[in-house]
Parts: C-alpha cells; structure tokens; sequence
C-alpha cells in the first residue's frame, strides 16, 4: 500500500485504515468484504464498520449483484464534495466556538508555525489588517520570497486589498529593488539598508502583532500578540525609517 498516499488521505480526514480500505477499493474495482480483507491489513470483521463510515463521507457505495454485495469506490474527485461539507459545518460553528473562546483583557500570546501551518500563519496576520491600520514590514524580502514563491506571489496583492498605505525596509537584493520600483502600485514606500546588510527573517508589524518569519531553513514563523512587544517594534521601526 501506498505509505504517502496513506498520510495524505489522513490529513484529509482519514483514520488510517478508512484510507487503507478506499485505496484497496479503488485499485481492485467493485469488491466483497472478502476480496477487501485478502488485500488491506484490516479485519473483515472491523471493514463493515470502515464501510460505513466511508459511505456516510461519500467516499464509498454498496452495490447488490444478486445475493452477493459488492463495494465501489467514490471517484477521487468526491473529496471535494467532503472538504466543502467541512468547511460548511465549520462555518456554521465558528461563531459558537469563538463566543466560547476565553481571551484574556491584556493578551499575551506567542504561536509558532511550521510546515504546512505556515499557510496557517499568513491567516492570521491577514486577520490583523485593517484600512488605516499599521503595517511595516522590516527584513530580507529575498529570502522571503526565495522560502515560499507560492504564498509570496499572491501576498502582496491579498494584502494591498485591505491595507490604504504601508511602508518598509528592505535589505538591498534585486527582489527589494524590483519591489521598490512598483512602489505605487503595491501601494508601499520603500526603503534600503546599505548593501553591506544581512538578514535572516523578515517581520511585519501590524496594529496587533509581530510576525516573523525565518528565511531560512528551517523555515518557520513566531506571532507575538502582546501589546508592549508591538509597540517597541512600531517605535524601533520608525526610528530605523527616519535614519534612513
């Protein structure tokens, strides 16, 4: 059986072995709970339930052939039609959840993100902006660009939708050059520090927190949310910008 396949059916909702049996479905074609236990490490007797479940996911159907039942695998594509009923159910609990959320008068959070939380990350700081909020931006935005192209690319435009005017500065890379020149259109004032500098993480300070990002490996991002913190950034920043 396919090991990766396996993890990644799981980090789509999967237990283990309920993505065992649908990919031993979908490689043997319409199957008794026989013929489905001769080829997966699952117990016939476990499989009914396996079934069930699947079903209810739209991920499998019974077939009765006479006397005989047989299981079909759900084209791949239904994950789709699984994914959306998730995001369907999160959405009609979201605001229960966050009524429920206890969050402390003077906040004083610190959140890491890695690997595929990273996306997670952008989420949140995305949640920060406002119009006529801050947002500085003070570090590598080679290395930025270079640890993920993917989030990168669509960032700048995710975020001048919300944000009126920004302002950041920039270690002297081609990136940052290119970027200086589009300064309007990205809407940002653009700064460089003298060619000799180096860094390794880029951070953006909002109204609400610092986000620093690692460019390099391992990649990874720290959210500060407390109030102070922010606003030693916002002055360290400003006294950088009026020195430049």
């Amino acid at each position: 059986m396919n090991k990766n396949l396996t993890n990644q059916l799981q980090q789509l909702g999967l237990t283990s072995k309920e993505a065992e049996v649908y990919l031993t479905l979908l490689q043997l074609g319409p199957s008794s709970v026989l013929e489905i236990s001769r080829h997966c490490d699952v117990k016939r007797a476990t499989i009914y339930n396996i079934l069930e479940s699947l079903t209810q996911k739209g991920l499998s159907s019974l077939e009765l052939d006479g006397f005989k039942n047989h299981y079909t695998a759900a084209p791949p594509k239904n994950f789709d039609q699984l994914i959306q009923s998730q995001k369907n159910i999160l959405e009609a609990c979201l605001p229960e959840l966050e009524r429920l959320q206890s969050v402390p008068e003077n906040k004083n959070l610190i959140s890491q993100y890695k690997s595929e939380g990273i996306s997670l990350a952008y989420d949140r700081l995305y949640q920060s902006l406002t119009p006529s909020g801050d947002y500085l931006v003070f570090g590598d935005i080679q290395g930025w660009y270079d640890s993920n192209p993917e989030i990168f690319k669509s960032w700048p435009k995710r975020r001048s939708k919300i944000v009126d005017q920004s302002r950041a500065i920039y270690t002297d890379t081609p990136k940052a050059r290119e970027y200086r020149k589009q300064e309007t259109n990205i809407r940002m004032e653009i700064k460089l520090l003298p060619k000799k500098s180096e860094m390794t993480a880029i951070k953006v300070i909002t109204s609400d927190l610092v986000f620093v990002h690692q460019t390099i490996v391992p990649f990874s991002i720290i959210v500060i949310e407390n109030p102070p913190i922010v606003n030693l950034y916002k002055e360290m920043f400003n006294n950088f910008w009026d020195l430049l």
